[in-house]
């Protein structure tokens, strides 16, 4: 057979090798053809595209990516690689040669790993990996494991916060490098990358929406948290409230239902407050006036400015008698206390008023008997005198100068012991006791007293006790009165 003119034979061979190769080429199209289907190429993409959507997580998406990247003509294998915390570990792989795997499982050797699985350029490919001399992954010492593959791309696919995931696509057919085949490549990545890319928003706002609902949570606790302990103070301050109510209605009450006059008077004078006794027991109807000088009569009050600089000076109460305007200008007793603020100022006064009118009666009373006793005492010739249990002589009356020596009167305070005679005084003690028993309510005896001459007189001698309310004796008293027989001077 001549080498221009081919037999039958051979020409129906090339026949049937065209047909098989267009049917091939029809039915499992190539990702780099002029003849291939891009269609279908386009189908799976977006097959990929739409199952990707219900992913939610990396792992899912890469899952995806793998079993639609694997139904691409002429695409031998598919890995999944991740670079984290200075550590490369496949993710996911089909088909990659196990020595090649286990070589990147047991490496330490991150230089030449990452010059190969994460290239710095967009798209790194390598073509004819056994013949190529210029692409520097070619040197690489993992090549000899993918000497089986043609062509190689790394596609890198994210990076974020540390953490790079790249994309290993391996290739039995050799491709050139033109046009088409560069934009079906950036096509698959783009692709892919948009995928996770929507993704991390997702995550990322997924994240964002957590810390978000975490601080709102933290912030709802808080204020739940501060609502309770609010709640709670509310409580405890009703209850408080409520507490220093019922003290306030006790003590106004209280004051109320004094009989003492109560009022609360500022440093000029004018009433601020007064309980009903204040009505009740002074002429208040017939005056207008608020200030307190205008019901004031008769008595020891200082005035206002005198009780003011006192306070001042450290006096805490000021206690005065004074008469009021009543219709029978009573007499009551007045007790002045200041009120201070925070500062130490006086703010007003507190004023109690007690009558004590007829304690002033009594007294006057007293002073009128005592009077008309003294003279009765004065105009008695007995010398009469008021003395304690103790002995103590408290009272005498003044015509015991005619009885003692030369003149020296037997004053007050002084013992009864040492105006008689020490015998008499043993007798008299005797007695003392025995009305202090009960035993005797008066006695009468004889002792001696020195006389105007230095001479020991005999006295007759009359004491009687004097009890309290409670028949318990609080005095004794006692007269004596000179004997008209005279004894010799004795010396004690």
């Amino acid at each position: 057979m001549s080498q221009t003119t081919p037999s039958y034979e051979e020409l129906i061979s090339q026949i049937n090798k065209l047909k098989a190769d267009n049917k091939s080429l029809r039915l499992r199209p190539s990702i780099h053809s002029t003849d291939a289907n891009v269609l279908n190429f386009l189908d799976l993409k977006n097959q990929l595209s739409l199952e990707a959507l219900s992913a939610k997580t990396c792992k899912e998406v890469i899952k995806v990516c793998a079993k639609y990247l694997q139904k691409i003509n002429n695409i031998h294998s598919v890995s999944f690689f991740e670079y984290k915390k200075k550590k490369i570990s496949i993710i996911r792989e089909y088909n990659l040669p196990k020595k090649f795997v286990q070589l990147i499982n047991n490496s330490n050797d991150l230089n030449h790993l990452q010059s190969l699985l994460f290239s710095d350029r967009k798209i790194s490919t390598n073509h004819q990996v056994s013949n190529s001399i210029t692409d520097k992954h070619s040197k690489h010492p993992f090549h000899s494991f993918l000497n089986s593959f043609k062509s190689t791309w790394t596609i890198p696919l994210f990076e974020e916060e540390g953490r790079s995931v790249s994309l290993l696509l391996l290739s039995r057919k050799q491709y050139e490098n033109d046009t088409f085949f560069r934009v079906l490549i950036q096509s698959l990545q783009i692709q892919i990358q948009s995928i996770f890319q929507r993704l991390l928003i997702l995550d990322e706002i997924q994240q964002q929406s957590n810390k978000l609902t975490k601080a709102v949570e933290e912030k709802t606790q808080s204020i739940e948290n501060m609502n309770s302990e609010l709640l709670e103070q509310i409580k405890l301050h009703k209850e408080k409230n409520q507490y220093l109510i019922e003290e306030i209605n006790l003590f106004k009450s209280l004051i109320h239902q004094q009989k003492d006059i109560v009022l609360r008077i500022n440093t000029d004078g004018q009433i601020l407050f007064h309980n009903p006794a204040f009505k009740k027991n002074i002429a208040a109807a017939k005056s207008d006036s608020n200030l307190i000088f205008s019901y004031l009569g008769e008595g020891d009050f200082p005035g206002l400015n005198t009780i003011i600089q006192d306070f001042d000076n450290g006096i805490q109460w000021v206690h005065c008698e004074i008469q009021l305007q009543t219709d029978s200008l009573d007499w009551y007793n007045f007790s002045f206390t200041p009120t201070r603020n925070k500062r130490g100022i006086i703010t007003d006064i507190q004023v109690v008023a007690r009558n004590i009118h007829q304690v002033k009666i009594l007294e006057q009373k007293l002073r009128s008997q005592r009077k008309i006793l003294i003279n009765m005492i004065k105009s008695n010739h007995k010398v009469i005198f008021i003395m304690d249990t103790n002995g103590i002589i408290e009272l005498v009356s003044d015509n015991c100068t005619n009885y003692t020596a030369n003149n020296q009167p037997i004053t007050p305070n002084e013992f009864f012991k040492k105006i008689s005679h020490p015998d008499d005084y043993v007798m008299i003690i005797q007695n003392i006791d025995l009305l202090l028993a009960h035993k005797n309510t008066k006695w009468d005896t004889e002792f001696r007293l020195k006389g105007l001459n230095g001479n020991w007189h005999k006295q007759d001698l009359e004491i009687n006790a004097i009890n309290n309310s409670n028949d318990e004796i609080i005095y004794f008293f006692g007269s004596f009165s000179r004997r008209n027989i005279e004894i010799k001077k004795i010396t004690p």
